[in-house]
């Protein structure tokens, strides 16, 4: 199969990626191994500087965003965003303006940790009560948070405006529902998705990525004029390791970590660790770099860069290269 470009990697980044370029009129690929960040979504784009283009990549697959401001996390804190999914809660303030709380418990629900949340909203002064759902219609409470789940869905959809939803603990259910909203939409813009394949093999001619292969599609090369390299990081296997040093499994794309393994973590659990930090290298005009050298058809795009990088600097980034493809 031949196309204008394969982008290795279905998580938030190839996906909007993909988007753009279906939209410049380009025939494109997607390889999803499977399970991407999305499935861990909070219900907000991270990042402080709200891009409009990414913003109407999303509205025009039916996703609406409320651009800038904070989001509550399941731990009762405000976090700044770049985009918050509507009705989730959501403050153009740092400090939560509503007085009183009400925290819906759902029956056999554990998705969310309401004592955390109600200590830490507690804790700022607020008046908490933790109520049934059948309460939520008589309830005086200046906000009424429910979790961001099914039953939390359908009570949003009994009662409007009346019901703010709040991230719960990961998997995300609104993170999934994202993930088939732009899906859905790449699909009708003509674009190629294979779901629970994995690229395995690639053949590099001359400083050029000429195909890759799939482990499904034995009999199949992949052949396009570029690839777009976002197969996320340690979590998703764009990158690996073992006792001896980090990979990138597809290409060699040359690693920027230590070869000293006793480096890569920091023994304090809680501290940074350095092996997050770790990704893949690349040319000031975003070419990936093999033993050294640019490899001119294949650009890194997103998590698989390595770095505390938020949403939006992955897809700004990416759409930064994808301008170079058209």
């Amino acid at each position: 199969m031949k196309f204008d470009t394969i982008i290795i990697g279905g998580g938030l980044t190839g996906l909007v990626s993909g988007l753009w370029l279906q939209q410049q009129g380009k025939r494109t690929c997607i390889v999803s191994f499977g399970q991407t960040l999305l499935h861990f979504f909070s219900g907000s784009l991270s990042g402080e500087n709200p891009d409009g283009e990414v913003a109407t990549l999303l509205a025009d697959a039916g996703v609406k965003t409320t651009a800038g401001g904070y989001r509550l996390t399941p731990l009762g804190e405000l976090c700044p965003v770049a985009f918050t999914l509507d009705g989730y809660y959501h403050s153009a303030d740092s400090i939560m303006k509503e007085q009183s709380v009400a925290i819906v418990r759902l029956p056999k629900y554990l998705g969310l940790p309401i004592e955390f949340l109600v200590d830490s909203l507690a804790s700022q002064g607020k008046q908490v009560s933790v109520i049934a759902p059948e309460a939520i219609a008589t309830t005086k409470a200046d906000v009424i948070l429910v979790p961001a789940c099914k039953a939390g869905n359908d009570l949003k959809q009994q009662f409007g405006a009346k019901v703010t939803l709040v991230a719960a603990m990961p998997p995300s259910i609104p993170g999934q529902n994202l993930h088939a909203q732009l899906v859905k939409r790449y699909q009708q813009l003509g674009g190629t998705f294979i779901q629970g394949d994995k690229v395995v093999k690639s053949s590099v001619e001359g400083r050029r990525v000429a195909y890759v292969e799939t482990e499904k599609l034995t009999d199949e090369r992949l052949v396009a004029d570029n690839f777009i390299l976002a197969a996320g990081s340690f979590q998703s296997e764009g990158l690996q390791s073992n006792y001896d040093h980090v990979w990138e499994p597809v290409f060699g794309v040359d690693v920027d970590a230590p070869a000293d393994r006793t480096q890569w973590t920091d023994l304090d659990f809680f501290a940074d660790q350095p092996y997050q930090h770790y990704g893949v290298c690349r040319d000031a005009q975003g070419h990936a770099l093999v033993g050294g050298s640019p490899i001119s058809n294949l650009y890194p795009a997103g998590h698989i860069l390595g770095g505390a990088r938020t949403d939006i600097e992955n897809l700004n980034e990416a759409l930064e290269v994808c301008r170079k493809l058209v």
